[in-house]
């Protein structure tokens, strides 16, 4: 794992495990997502599992449109991302982000727990 995340292929779902110094600010997020639709294309995976713990965030609403238009822009069709983190605000935010992430090919919700993440995005 890099000291930011770790992108691995586990099947046919892509796994991303943020690292403890992760933080949810829009630098950090375009470069994940560019890397995780890199892996997506390359792998031809369409599910992805989103998990870390105690992000932190610096986000504004703008932003999170911003980021959720970037994942929208999947190139595969019928994506399924699912975030499962742990200690992070489930607030308007996230709502924002969710909705632009949606608007495309992409299909994404978060859970609390990781055994509901990962039954709802297919791996087993």
């Amino acid at each position: 794992m890099n000291h930011l995340y770790n992108i691995q292929t586990r099947y046919d779902v892509v796994h991303v495990e943020l690292g403890p110094v992760f933080m949810v600010v829009l630098h950090y997020l375009l470069n994940l997502w560019t890397d995780l639709r890199a892996v997506c294309r390359e792998q031809a995976c369409a599910r992805v599992l989103v998990e870390g713990r105690n992000p932190l965030r610096d986000m504004r609403t703008t932003e999170a449109k911003v980021r959720g238009d970037f994942l929208c822009g999947l190139e595969q069709r019928d994506v399924r991302v699912t975030f499962c983190l742990y200690n992070y605000p489930l607030d308007g935010l996230l709502d924002e982000f969710e909705s632009a992430a949606s608007a495309g090919q992409c299909r994404l919700t978060r859970f609390e727990r990781v055994e509901d993440a990962v039954s709802w995005v297919g791996l087993q």
